[in-house]
């Protein structure tokens, strides 16, 4: 058989109305309505989705990346020791982490970024900085910058975001343009909660940025930090519906929809139990989640996140997720891999419409 072959002219198609008639039958009568099912506070969702009752399909929703590429990533605080803290980094890096979160948490000199980044090529890895809101930020990453001229490759070869609080973005926007040109600084972080509400208030916040600022071209600046838990569709649905959300946004400021933002992806901490071996089963789906729902850069919690030990046994799993959805799962390959799922491209669009209705109001 040719693999071209249309697999399915075999088969006589069935309308949604024939399906509802045999599900009714088989509910003995039972009203399929019956089984409608709330997501989130706002959605009332049916579990019976047909090619008929489907809205028009929104994909494939494209990215900056190619296929559907993500970002192993891994996030680290500062020890007291900031040597420990390096040693921890190089051996997540060469365990295959390819982006690093770091949170500044206290003033670092040239000694200390030199001690943090020793060893470290930041041209081949992207680098993350979260920097405390008692923390000025640009003498910082002026020494940061410093430390990066002792390194391989130019200045336009290191990528990465610099996530600080509202009262440093303004300064911060306009050197690092100079300093740093690959480096986002615009960071939109979102808590877990109902998506509708979650999305409403991360695309608010980014619409007044858009509103406020004399540059429009800060929309290249964007990075949406989302937190994510464990309801496997609703997650998927939930990172899809950020991406065309927000690219209706960027058209309705007379923009191009292909200026992509960043999505950054990490675990809820509510979502954790005291169980570490439920952990890691979570931690599985809710990678996927991830990965399919299209994350740029994902973090997966450790099973155990008492084990302080960033070379321990819960670490090494979280990475080997991802490397496993990517080596042996290939989900790293293929673009929009939800696309064409009528439930999911349902849950999508409902999501996207509440939370479109929720920014006009």
């Amino acid at each position: 058989m040719n693999h071209q072959d249309n697999l399915f002219k075999e088969f006589e198609s069935v309308s949604a109305e024939a399906w509802l008639a045999k599900i009714t039958v088989d509910l003995k009568g039972k009203d399929p309505n019956a089984l409608n099912h709330e997501v989130g506070e706002h959605l009332i969702l049916s579990p019976f989705h047909h090619a008929d009752t489907m809205a028009k399909a929104v994909g494939p929703i494209v990215r900056a990346s190619e296929g559907n590429e993500w970002l192993i990533g891994e996030s680290f605080t500062l020890k007291e020791n900031l040597k420990s803290t390096n040693q921890s980094i190089l051996h997540a890096l060469e365990n295959g982490v390819q982006a690093i979160k770091i949170t500044i948490d206290r003033a670092l000199n040239a000694r200390d970024l030199a001690a943090l980044f020793n060893r470290i090529e930041p041209a081949y890895i992207h680098i993350h900085f979260k920097i405390s809101e008692s923390i000025d930020p640009i003498p910082v990453l002026s020494e940061f910058v410093e430390v990066l001229s002792t390194k391989k490759g130019d200045k336009n070869k290191f990528f990465g975001s610099i996530d600080v609080v509202e009262t440093h973005y303004q300064k911060l926007e306009k050197w690092t343009t100079a300093h740093l040109p690959n480096f986002k600084t615009w960071c939109i972080n979102g808590s877990l909660g109902d998506p509708i509400d979650q999305l409403t208030g991360m695309i608010r916040e980014g619409v007044e940025g858009l509103t406020k600022s004399e540059d429009i071209a800060i929309a290249d600046q964007m990075v949406f930090n989302v937190k994510i838990g464990t309801d496997f569709f609703l997650e998927i649905a939930r990172l899809r519906a950020l991406r065309i959300v927000w690219a209706n946004v960027l058209k309705s400021y007379g923009l191009k929809p292909t200026i992509f933002p960043t999505i950054t992806v990490e675990f809820d901490p509510g979502s954790q139990t005291d169980d570490p071996n439920q952990n890691m089963i979570k931690a599985t789906t809710m990678a996927m989640s991830a990965a399919i729902g299209g994350a740029d850069l994902l973090v997966v919690l450790p099973a155990d996140p008492k084990e302080e030990d960033a070379t321990g046994f819960y670490r090494r799993i979280a990475r080997n997720v991802q490397h496993i959805l990517k080596m042996e799962s290939f989900l790293d390959r293929v673009s929009d891999i939800a696309g064409g799922s009528y439930y999911i491209e349902t849950l999508t669009t409902k999501i996207g419409e509440a939370v479109w209705k929720n920014l006009s109001v």
